[in-house]
């Protein structure tokens, strides 16, 4: 028998990574039920268009 996961997606630039995004990603697990959450970094941001990104294996 097959059993649903319940996973979350948390997307954003992450540029740079620091401890809120761990806390979101936390939250979201615990007040949602979740099973996992997974963290997707976006690969062009277009709000950050006019920007320098650091390259997404670095986030």
């Amino acid at each position: 028998m097959l059993t649903a996961v319940h996973r979350g997606i948390l997307g954003g630039t992450f540029d740079p990574p620091h401890l809120a995004h761990l806390v979101a990603g936390n939250v979201a697990l615990h007040q949602l039920g979740l099973d996992v959450v997974s963290v997707v970094p976006a690969g062009a941001p277009w709000q950050k268009a006019n920007r320098l990104v650091s390259a997404a294996e670095h986030r």
